[in-house]
Order: C-alpha cells, then structure tokens, then sequence
C-alpha cells in the first residue's frame, strides 16, 4: 500500500528530519543525514536546538520497508542542506552541507 510505513530488518525507521540527502538506484532510495528539531515533544530541553545527523538508510520501493545502512570507509561528518547522488551504482556522494554546533551561548556553524 502506497504511503504506509512497514519496519525495516532492525524493526526500525529514520528519524522524522529535514535537509537530509537523497539518492536513487533501482528499486531503492537512500537517504543520508539531515536535521531534527529536537523539542520539548522529542525529549529536548530547549525548543530551538535540534540535532544533525550522519546515519544512513534504504528504502525499498518493492517492500515498502526501510533497512539501515552500514557504512564503509570513513563516513561524511554530520551535515544537512546539502546535495548528494548515487555513483556507479553502489555509492552515494554528498557535497557541501552545514553543521551548527552550540558551545554554552555560542552557535558555531562549519560549512563544508
């Protein structure tokens, strides 16, 4: 059934985000990093932090279900708000993307 969820093969899901990354092969879409507001509703303290993400997931178009994916090599830091494609079948690339860090009142923000 298009649009619902069915647990992938670790029973679990991505985190609902923003400004994460996309890629498309075949039948299965990845996806990498993003952002999370992290509010009171999510167990946060402070409505106006949230937290940035470097895991990466599958979807597969013919089960609907989701699968973490494990990485090899050294993975991209964590990043949102920027772009990324599948290479030769089996890589997904990311390019640029911004990562906001708090250091007791400071926001510090690294751009890539």
């Amino acid at each position: 059934k298009v649009g619902e969820d069915r647990r992938g093969d670790n029973g679990n899901w991505p985190s609902p985000r923003s400004a994460c990354g996309l890629g498309e092969f075949e039948d299965t879409v990845f996806l990498f990093g993003g952002y999370t507001k992290m509010g009171k509703a999510l167990g946060g303290t402070d409505e106006s932090r949230g937290m940035v993400h470097n895991d990466t997931w599958c979807f597969d178009l013919k089960t609907n279900g989701w699968s973490k994916v494990r990485k090899a090599g050294i993975p991209p830091t964590p990043r949102c708000g920027f772009s990324s494609a599948v290479h030769k079948k089996r890589n997904l690339v990311v390019f640029g993307g911004v990562l906001d860090v708090y250091e007791k009142q400071d926001l510090k923000s690294t751009f890539y």
